[in-house]
């Protein structure tokens, strides 16, 4: 998936096309039609060209597929819904290193969009360094 800064939209790549942009890394080759074409489509805007392309290509593709996932960090919450399950809302997520190694394994399943739940995130003690 080739995505754009500022935009939700993305360009899905097949194994091939990506292959293809692969080979123009480094290149000063002028952007394929189907890319130009693409980017217009998705997002009103022209891909970037050269070296710039790399920024556009940030990893192989990881075989994996899990575009989206979602992470539970912490059962910690400050509100009191009478609709939560968690009576007590205990804290206790992972460690930072833990955290970092998860992250590091969802960047090389492929994952592009990740949501952060709980109790509530932001009632993590570790989230404000995150």
């Amino acid at each position: 998936m080739i995505l754009d800064q500022g935009h939700s939209q993305a360009v899905g790549v097949s194994p091939a096309r990506h292959e293809e942009l692969l080979t123009l890394l480094g290149q000063d080759a002028p952007v394929p039609g189907w890319l130009s074409a693409a980017a217009r489509a998705a997002w009103d805007a022209c891909p970037p060209v050269g070296t710039a392309l790399r920024a556009v290509l940030r990893t192989r593709a990881a075989g994996v597929g899990f575009e989206r996932a979602s992470w539970e960090l912490d059962l910690a919450c400050n509100f009191r819904c009478a609709h939560c399950y968690l009576e007590q809302r205990p804290g206790g997520g992972l460690d930072w290193s833990a955290r970092k190694r998860l992250l590091g394994e969802l960047e090389r399943a492929g994952t592009l969009w990740l949501q952060l739940t709980g109790g509530e995130p932001l009632a993590d003690p570790l989230f404000a360094s995150t």
